[in-house]
């Protein structure tokens, strides 16, 4: 999903007045806390090591770190972000805890798939790898 996938998605999904700057500057913050908290913390990070974010002078064709079939994260993380600024606790709530649900798959998949860092693992053979 790219970034203006994302603001579109959300914007015909939760009609909003929040300028795309706004937005830009969400999906940023939440792509840093992914490449910190998920990412950085297992091998095969190396090809995120030059992401330093977006800015409102990021392409809008870019792709975003996490993909399908949890992009939808992203969405959700929108919709959040708007329910907080409109002062909509409830919803708020609501979408926090979907989009969490979310980010939960994405980690948990990611952690299968990826060995931590600082980890010795064992072959089928005994040889360390």
């Amino acid at each position: 999903m790219t970034i203006q996938e994302a603001i579109t998605s959300v914007d015909s999904l939760k009609p909003n007045v929040y300028e795309e700057r706004s937005k830009v500057k969400w999906l940023n913050n939440l792509d840093l806390s992914v490449k910190i908290e998920v990412l950085d913390t297992h091998e095969g990070s190396e090809a995120y090591a030059e992401f330093s974010g977006y800015t409102e002078d990021t392409p809008k064709t870019t792709e975003l770190i996490v993909p399908a079939p949890y992009d939808e994260l992203y969405i959700l993380y929108l919709e959040a972000m708007i329910d907080a600024y409109n002062n909509e606790y409830d919803r708020y709530n609501e979408s926090m805890m979907r989009f969490q649900a979310k980010y939960a798959d994405f980690a948990d998949y990611y952690n299968r798939t990826h060995t931590p860092k600082g980890v010795t693992t064992i072959n089928y053979f005994g040889g360390k790898r």
